[in-house]
């Protein structure tokens, strides 16, 4: 069974199409990558693929699940798919208060907030960095801790939007080897350097000017 079933989607924004999916199947499993230069609609489809918005057209079925789209409907699925955006925000705190974060809200215990945020922070290679503040840390450690907060809350879907534009050769590998040993749960990230995607997705789509160009996601 698919993970994700697109059919007819389009946004409009100002009376321009901006994305524009006749049909669109994501399967299980992964790496799979959405590649594409800047502005090619990947920050926009992943919107729409984590239920933050909602396509103007069309509809999105996750798992198998006829499309949602009142509130309650997405508020659930928003706890099935994760996004990790390309410049993510921490919390003024430390390092694994922000990972504590998503596990406090959904009502887990003190104990079980640091043992599963310690387990995700030595996933990302960051366990020594639990007690530092969140703002000191660099553009590529805070993307390994915006992962980490993303994995401990087991999603069935990780969505990462340019996971390694904005990070140093260092960080980059170290995303890179993670994204290869992630296992249990959907990776899809997108880039626009096909280089970081060669070797490490299992599937490819090609997008540009909100269209896609080429490549299949399923598995």
């Amino acid at each position: 069974m698919s993970l994700f079933a697109l059919q007819k989607v389009r946004v409009v924004r100002s009376g321009q199409v901006i994305l524009d999916i006749p049909e669109l199947v994501i399967g299980r499993g992964g790496p799979h990558a959405v590649l594409g230069p800047n502005g090619a609609g990947k920050s926009t489809l992943f919107s729409l693929l984590s239920f933050l918005s909602l396509p103007d057209a069309g509809t999105i079925s996750f798992s198998g699940a006829p499309p949602a789209a009142r509130p309650a409907e997405l508020a659930r699925l928003r706890r099935r798919v994760v996004l990790v955006h390309q410049n993510p925000v921490l919390f003024s705190t430390s390092v694994i208060k922000n990972v504590e974060y998503g596990l406090a809200m959904r009502g887990a215990s003190k104990k079980e907030r640091e043992e599963q945020a310690r387990a995700a922070l030595s996933l990302v290679d960051m366990e020594d960095f639990a007690n530092k503040k969140a703002r000191a840390l660099s553009g590529g450690e805070t993307q390994r801790v915006a992962i980490a907060r993303a994995l401990v809350l087991a999603p069935e879907a990780l969505l990462l939007d340019e996971p390694v534009a904005s990070v140093d050769e260092k960080n980059r590998e170290v995303i890179r080897g993670l994204l290869r040993t992630i296992s249990g749960t959907t990776i899809l990230f997108s880039s626009h350097d096909a280089s970081f995607a060669e070797g490490l997705a299992r599937s490819f789509l090609h997008m540009d000017r909100g269209k896609m160009t080429g490549g299949c996601l399923e598995s």
